[in-house]
């Protein structure tokens, strides 16, 4: 049984957007699977204190879940993507999996910013390169938090960060690709507050995210960045309609896992 938690899930809480009494059910079905399997593997973190998780909750019901939780957490082995010892590595934010090529392994940091890295001198992708010192290869994944909030909030020079990312990039005595980021749409599409910052969703309108979005790619084709795209006409598509057909439900900002790279018509150039 293999079990990925989902993103923030230090964050001592558990959201269950319909309350235990509608979504009990289904989690005791797959609770019961997970505590019969012989062998139990946490993706990329320890399995959090749920049972501590859900014995705080108002709405809990299933007390009899609680013992079999605390015996889930302490057997579970801590799987990593980066222990699996492939020659690619995909290294970003939360949107990893979607730029990874097939054959890649993946290094997850949800809410990682381009700045963020720039500002630690991409400490965070230096440690997974360290850490993997088998790979030909990277796709680094940046760029979307800073369309989506900072870029257009703080007329930030963009250009200055493409610039040190590109440095950065070759540096590095392998392969690299670089992410083209994309603005989350649509506007009113209603959002957790885990997905806020400073209690806004996006900051600049849509039609400016999608021109900063423009902008970046041809500065980074000016530069020669080796470019990992979603389809162009993606940018084109009715915002409502974009939301509906290609995003995950439930008042998610990634990608339906049907319109990756390794599924869609992707382009590398």
């Amino acid at each position: 049984m293999y079990f990925f938690h989902g993103p923030h899930p230090w964050d001592n809480r558990l959201n269950i957007p319909n309350g235990w009494p509608r979504e009990g059910p289904k989690i005791r079905k797959k609770l019961l699977a997970a505590f019969e399997a012989e062998t139990v593997l946490s993706l990329d973190v320890p399995v959090p204190n749920y049972a501590k998780f859900l014995s705080g909750r108002s709405d809990f019901t299933d007390q009899d879940l609680l013992p079999e939780l605390i015996r889930l957490q302490e057997r579970a082995k801590v799987l990593r993507s980066t222990d699996l010892g492939l020659d690619w590595v995909t290294v970003g934010d939360s949107h990893v999996a979607a730029w990874a090529p097939p054959g890649s392994m993946t290094a997850k940091n949800d809410g990682k910013t381009l700045w963020g890295e720039i500002r630690t001198d991409f400490a965070i992708t230096r440690q997974v390169l360290k850490e993997c010192p088998q790979v030909r290869g990277i796709t680094m994944v940046l760029g979307n938090i800073d369309v989506r909030f900072h870029i257009l909030r703080l007329n930030a020079d963009w250009k200055w960060m493409y610039d040190r990312w590109k440095e950065f990039g070759d540096s590095l005595d392998i392969e690299v690709e670089y992410s083209l980021p994309w603005p989350v749409e649509y506007e009113n599409r209603q959002l957790p507050k885990l997905g806020q910052y400073m209690g806004q969703s996006f900051y600049g309108s849509r039609d400016e995210r999608a021109d900063l979005v423009v902008q970046i790619r041809d500065y980074m084709d000016k530069k020669g960045m080796l470019t990992v795209s979603y389809p162009e006409e993606w940018l084109s598509l009715d915002p409502e309609e974009y939301a509906k057909t290609h995003m995950q439900k439930y008042k998610n900002v990634h990608l339906m896992p049907t319109r990756y790279r390794r599924h869609d018509q992707w382009t590398v150039y």
